[in-house]
This record gives structure tokens, C-alpha cells and sequence, in this order.
């Protein structure tokens, strides 16, 4: 019974030190989650982990609460892409109202 925790405790160790590697802020993941919410990609969609090796949701938020300046740099991307959203509807309207009051 002994030898058998023994192997259990052994066996969480290794876990603890795998989940600990997967869960370490990397620099290249940080940066390619920042370019596809800045393309559009919200934070809650499973698209924004695609092609992205152990990384999932609770990684994510972890980061998000841990390191700071990612939190930032994610901020500023869904504010990046609002603003571009924003532009492009008030351009649309701009010449809309253009075409309107040239019929008039």
C-alpha cells in the first residue's frame, strides 16, 4: 500500500511540474492571442486558440490576471478594433449623406 503512494505522490509531482511549464506566460502565444483579438476575435471564442498547442481559456484568464502588461496589450487590441469598426461606419455614413444631398 505504501509503495503505491509513494507512487502517487511521485506521479503528482510530475504533474504539477508539467501543468506548471504548460501554464508559463510565453512570449510568441502572448503576441499571436494579442493579433487576432485585434483582428476581431473575441476573447470568448474558441477561434482565438486555434493552432495554439496547450493553450485554452483557463490559461488565458490566468494571464490575463497575472501579467499586466498583457491584460494591457489586450485591452488596447478590442479597443484598436472598435475604433477601426467605428471608422469604417462613419465613413460609410459620410457618403451616404454625400449621395443624399446631391440628388437634392
Amino acid at each position: 500500500m505504501y509503495k503505491y503512494s509513494d507512487e502517487l505522490f511521485g506521479l503528482d509531482k510530475e504533474l504539477n511540474k508539467y501543468h506548471k511549464r504548460i501554464e508559463r506566460f510565453n512570449l510568441r502565444k502572448a503576441i499571436k492571442l494579442v493579433r487576432r483579438v485585434r483582428s476581431g476575435i473575441s476573447i470568448k471564442d474558441e477561434k482565438l486558440f486555434l493552432d495554439l498547442p496547450d493553450m485554452d481559456q483557463y490559461i488565458f484568464i490566468k494571464w490575463l490576471n497575472e501579467i499586466p502588461i498583457f491584460s494591457w496589450a489586450i485591452f488596447r487590441s478590442i479597443k484598436r478594433y472598435h475604433y477601426e469598426i467605428n471608422n469604417i461606419r462613419l465613413f460609410v455614413k459620410f457618403h451616404e449623406d454625400k449621395r443624399l444631398d446631391k440628388k437634392f
